[in-house]
C-alpha cells in the first residue's frame, strides 16, 4: 500500500492524480482511468469543502485496486 499526505491546496489535485498514475501503471488503462477520476473528484471535494490536509492511499492486490482518501 502506498500512502501520501497532501496539503489542502488546489495543486494537490494534480499531485494526487499523478500518484495514482504512477502507482497503477501496471493495471489496465480503464481501471487506471477510473481510479484517477475517483481521486480527482474526491480530492477536489476535500480542497473545496474542508480546511485540513489529507491523505490518499492506493493498494493493488492481485486484480483489485483500492483507493482511500
Amino acid at each position: 500500500m502506498t500512502t501520501a499526505r497532501f496539503p489542502n491546496a488546489v495543486t494537490s489535485v494534480v499531485q494526487a492524480r499523478r500518484l495514482v498514475t504512477e502507482e497503477l501503471g501496471s493495471v489496465p488503462q480503464e481501471a487506471r482511468d477510473a481510479a484517477e477520476m475517483l481521486v480527482s473528484e474526491v480530492v477536489t471535494n476535500v480542497v473545496r469543502h474542508t480546511i485540513s490536509d489529507f491523505m490518499v492511499s492506493i493498494d493493488l492486490i492481485e486484480d483489485v485496486v483500492g483507493v482511500w482518501a
